[in-house]
């Protein structure tokens, strides 16, 4: 498995790109190959391949994640597997499932982001993407050919809120039908202010009688967990499941 994970401008710190990937490694016992594209690859641990990024300028912040699809990326072989994680997340269970999970050609591997009440509008999410290298170079093309066009679409058609947004969008319209859903049970979302939300979501859509969040522990179904929205950073929260496994 070969794992991109992007970092672009100041928004984190290295820190997140190496504590990712540190719990990958505590939680996995298979190999793996893991990529960093950023302008700014100074702090990243041993182990992680730093990709640069030589003109920042060029998309807009998490637009950068869509060459990703492009065939031949970071010179990886055509037909190997490819995950894409932002690098707000942290991985609290056991990750072998995912990094051993073999894609059948053309399709495409993601998560519903069961914890939205915006599913309407998108129901991936972008931070977890599967595919095989060259399966899903259309995904590029089509956004290279218009990526101005397609950076402002969302936000001006009340798609996906502003002021940058909607890439998630674009992957959704974009991978195809052929898709392979992984469990839902394996991927949550932390946010303070909105956790009797996304409670009540889980229970709503995913185990009416299994609670996904209780007693400052989560389901024990759970493998990773993300930490999406621009306030809702990891280092503003002091709570033991984080600090055991964000290291």
């Amino acid at each position: 498995m070969n794992i991109l994970t992007l970092k672009v401008h100041d928004k984190y710190s290295s820190e997140y790109v190496n504590r990712l990937y540190r719990s990958i490694k505590r939680n996995s016992t298979e190999d793996f190959k893991f990529f960093c594209y950023t302008e700014d690859g100074e702090w990243l641990d041993e182990g992680i391949t730093i990709i640069p990024i030589e003109d920042t300028s060029t998309f807009q912040k998490q637009w950068h994640k869509l060459i990703f699809h492009k065939t031949g990326f970071a010179n990886i072989p055509e037909g190997e597997h490819c995950l894409i994680l932002d690098i707000d997340q942290v991985v609290i269970g056991d990750f072998d499932a995912i990094l051993n999970h073999k894609l059948e050609r053309g399709q495409f591997g993601c998560i519903r982001r069961w914890w939205s009440r915006r599913q309407n509008l998108c129901k991936i999410n972008g931070g977890f993407q599967m595919y095989r290298m060259g399966d899903t170079n259309h995904i590029w093309e089509t956004f290279a050919d218009k990526p101005d066009y397609w950076q402002h679409y969302y936000v001006e058609n009340e798609l996906a809120e502003g002021p940058v947004n909607g890439e998630q969008n674009f992957i959704h319209q974009h991978a195809g039908d052929n898709r392979h859903w992984f469990s839902e049970r394996w991927f949550g979302k932390y946010e303070e202010k909105d956790m009797d939300k996304i409670q009540l979501q889980w229970l709503e859509e995913v185990d009416a009688y299994d609670p996904f969040y209780i007693g400052e522990e989560f389901n024990e179904d759970v493998k990773i967990v993300h930490f999406s929205n621009s306030e809702n950073k990891m280092e503003n929260y002091n709570m033991k499941w984080l600090s055991e496994n964000w290291k």
